[in-house]
């Protein structure tokens, strides 16, 4: 009824009105979610800067391991190229050894032959 009151004009005490402390308890119970809700946001956002800044150190942590891998990869590469370097001295020499066999073997025929051409 004091609702009506208003409408029409007449003076009422906002205590009489129907609702009004319903009204503010309603007012501060929104306040208060607000309040905790903006609490929450300030939280989360310092969480979310603690996991960029551990997802900067993982990257960072991870790009150096990387770069140590690659280096590590080219003094593979290095060495894998000394073993082949060596693989093809060692058939090198091989061919040499092979070859100065055939000439000693050479040259002792040409001595059997000179002897037995000598006696």
């Amino acid at each position: 009824l004091a609702a009506m009151g208003v409408l029409k004009g007449a003076q009422v005490s906002l205590e009489g009105l129907f609702g009004y402390n319903k009204l503010q308890e309603l007012l501060a119970l929104i306040i208060t979610q607000v309040n905790e809700h903006e609490s929450a946001i300030a939280r989360q956002g310092q969480e979310l800067g603690s996991v960029q800044a551990l997802a900067e150190a993982a990257r960072k942590a991870g790009d150096e391991r990387h770069e140590k891998l690659q280096g590590q990869f080219k003094e593979l590469e290095g060495l894998k190229a000394q073993l082949l370097a060596q693989g093809d001295l060692k058939k090198k020499v091989d061919k040499v050894e092979a070859e100065v066999a055939g000439l000693k073997a050479a040259q002792a025929a040409q001595a059997v032959q000179a002897g037995a051409e000598h006696a």
